[in-house]
C-alpha cells in the first residue's frame, strides 16, 4: 500500500490544524509547518500519525523555501 503524504503550511491553528486532523484520519503522513513550533508539536501529538514538524515563517521567503525543501527531504515523498 502506498503511503499518502501531505504538507500543511499554517498547521498550528484554525483551518490548517483541522485539515491535519482530517488528513491524519484518512491515513496520511503529514508535514506540519508554521512559525509556532510549540503549537505544531501539540498538533503532532493530537493526530497520532506519522508527522514531521518544521518551523517555517513565510514572511521570510528565502529561509522559508530552504526549510520547505528540508521538510520535503525528511518526508522523502510528497
Amino acid at each position: 500500500m502506498h503511503v499518502k503524504n501531505a504538507i500543511i503550511i499554517g498547521a498550528s491553528s484554525g483551518i490548517g490544524r483541522a485539515l491535519a486532523k482530517v488528513l491524519a484520519s484518512n491515513g496520511y503522513s503529514i508535514g506540519l509547518a508554521s512559525r509556532r513550533g510549540d503549537l505544531l508539536r501539540e498538533v503532532a501529538e493530537e493526530i497520532r500519525t506519522t508527522s514531521f514538524v518544521k518551523v517555517i515563517d513565510v514572511s521570510k521567503p528565502v529561509e522559508a523555501m530552504q526549510s520547505l525543501r528540508e521538510l520535503i527531504a525528511e518526508m522523502k515523498d510528497v
